[in-house]
């Protein structure tokens, strides 16, 4: 509600305050903007947790039915078909419990990772976790109760743990290599400011300014390329003094200055360098 608020405040600002500069104008436009693609992701973000939630409580009613269905039956009046029948339901229940565990988990980090602040939405999470947490010791006191009636083979289960350990290995292994392809830098200065912090270097009698070869990386703002169309500018002058192919982007200009670099196609602007240097004036 805050950004929803602070969203319509600069939109007013920028309708009613003639004393304004142009420069403070644009701020607030970019203000705008990036407050607008932030609750796009947040509202993306909370449509694909109610599909989520709707997805697991579905679930969890087909659980218990099917938990009736086993829990009615004596076993001295079960064929061997009937038992592999609910061997193979309470697989799928300790499956799906299993994986939801994980889901919900995840869905935490997401919320807090994007600082989420909704009430209810952390009442429905809560809920669902709790929900989870009490089938999932339901279903494993049912496989303890089948598995000593010979109705069930726990070894069964113990690859269903064995394979998720795995599973959730490998999606961390690819989920921290993502976020390091991802991973991408840019700093912006003037010449002077950028000499004097170690990026640039002035070579030969001609003083020719160019990329220092160990370029000093302090300085530098790391951003996600996946997310990031643009780096604002907001200077009379721009120039890109790393190497990105010259139809990957383009200087946005507006009035009199430049108010940004447009990425056309981040694939191919960040091939060359993962390190985007700005000289501005």
């Amino acid at each position: 509600m805050k950004k929803i608020v602070l969203v319509l405040s600069i939109a007013s600002l920028l309708f009613s305050c003639n004393r304004m500069s142009e420069d403070q104008i644009k701020k607030l436009e970019a203000q705008r903007d990036s407050l607008s693609k932030s609750t796009e992701s947040r509202d993306s973000s909370i449509n694909q947790f109610l599909l989520a939630f709707n997805e697991i409580e579905g679930t969890l009613n087909d659980i218990k039915e099917k938990e009736k269905i086993v829990n009615v039956s004596a076993p001295g009046e079960l064929s061997q078909s009937q038992k592999d029948q609910i061997q193979s339901d309470i697989l799928e229940m300790y499956k799906r419990i299993k994986m939801y565990k994980s889901k919900i988990s995840k869905m935490q980090k997401q919320f807090k990772s994007m600082n989420i602040k909704i009430g209810q939405m952390k009442k429905m999470i809560a809920h669902l976790e709790q929900t989870i947490k009490e089938k999932d010791a339901e279903i494993d006191a049912l496989r303890i109760k089948l598995t000593g009636m010979n109705i069930v083979n726990d070894s069964l289960f113990r690859n269903i743990d064995v394979l998720n350990a795995k599973n959730e290995k490998q999606e961390v292994v690819i989920t921290e290599k993502t976020t390091k392809l991802n991973r991408a830098f840019f700093v912006i200065g003037s010449k002077k400011e950028l000499i004097e912090k170690g990026i640039l270097d002035k070579k030969g009698l001609l003083g020719k300014v160019e990329l220092k070869s160990d370029i000093n990386k302090e300085y530098f703002t790391q951003i996600d390329v996946s997310k990031t169309s643009g780096i604002p500018v907001f200077s009379s002058k721009a120039q890109l003094f790393s190497v990105h192919p010259s139809k990957s982007y383009k200087m946005h200009i507006a009035g009199n200055q430049v108010d940004s670099i447009k990425i056309i196609d981040p694939e191919e602007f960040w091939s060359v360098s993962k390190y985007c240097v700005i000289v501005v004036e």
